[in-house]
């Protein structure tokens, strides 16, 4: 959920203003990408929550250090970055995602099962911002449900157009129809005669 709402709130890509699916493909392209490296080369990777690791980026400094026996020096990252830039997700409730994005959420399963840094050890958000993250999310939620249950709609009127185009073709296929379809030929020419 924070990527796409990331990616809505930025509000630059003309590609997810006319598919607003694209967010959670593009999120599963690259991290499926990001597992399949990973179980190449367990010992080159380390996964991370983006918001556990802001939490304490000292602290994932020297384990990704220890992990992959870098010589990391630990300096003074507050200089470097604002812990608050790394929103913490959303917190419960939450929309039940399960039926809309289940790929995506047996992806991100599979991700916290392999993470070094998983989403347990990011703190909460609070306050505001919490108010604000769950308010982004039931927008995107509801806005997205819509668009599926408008896609749906769509996709039984193309199946029902279809089914009627096979019937018409099989009516104009008949033999009844070529015989009615020859007697108002026969009977237009014989007007035409008159």
């Amino acid at each position: 959920m924070d990527v796409a709402l990331s990616l809505w709130r930025r509000n630059t890509d003309p590609e997810l203003r006319r598919d607003p699916w694209l967010a959670f493909r593009a999120w599963e392209r690259y991290n499926r990408r990001l597992l399949a490296f990973s179980d190449r080369h367990p010992e080159r990777r380390f996964v991370a929550h983006a918001p556990a690791l802001a939490a304490d980026l000292a602290g994932f400094v020297r384990r990704v250090g220890a992990r992959l026996d870098l010589p990391f020096e630990i300096g003074d990252f507050q200089a470097l970055y604002d812990p608050e830039e790394l929103a913490p997700s959303c917190q419960p409730p939450r929309p039940a995602w399960e039926g809309m994005i289940p790929e995506a959420l047996a992806l991100y399963g599979r991700l916290e099962e392999t993470a070094d840094l998983p989403s347990a050890e990011e703190p909460a958000a609070s306050g505001r911002q919490r108010e604000l993250l769950q308010g982004n999310e039931v927008l995107l939620y509801t806005f997205l449900e819509r668009l599926r249950l408008q896609e749906e709609e769509l996709r039984q009127r193309s199946e029902a157009a279809a089914e009627e185009v096979r019937v018409l073709k099989e009516i104009e296929g008949s033999r009844s129809f070529v015989l009615i379809r020859s007697w108002w030929w026969l009977r237009r020419r014989l007007q035409s005669i008159r």
